[in-house]
């Protein structure tokens, strides 16, 4: 059982990273956007900013999603030893 909330964890993390990452290439792609000059780079640059900006709310609601799971599997995992499992599952499910 903690397997589960070890691989849960792990599988948070990572995407958090990739979050960070997406947010940091959405603000390098604008900063890199203000001093181009050329209209061809200009384009591509604005486009990767349209790009990591629509991928920031998926990325989003991924991580609040995985930290739910989370935090489920680490209540099962808790009382686990207590009660029975159809208890668990009924007080997560309400």
């Amino acid at each position: 059982e903690s397997l589960v909330v070890q691989c849960c964890t792990f599988a948070l993390f990572l995407d958090v990273v990739s979050l960070i990452v997406l947010f940091l290439c959405y603000i390098h792609s604008r900063r890199v956007y203000i001093g181009l000059s050329g209209v061809g780079r200009r384009y591509q640059i604005r486009e990767v900013e349209y790009l990591t900006c629509a991928l920031l709310p998926a990325c989003l609601i991924t991580v609040l999603l995985r930290t739910v799971f989370v935090v489920i599997a680490l209540v099962a995992t808790i009382f686990s030893s207590i009660f029975p499992p159809y208890m668990i599952v009924m007080a997560v499910v309400h």
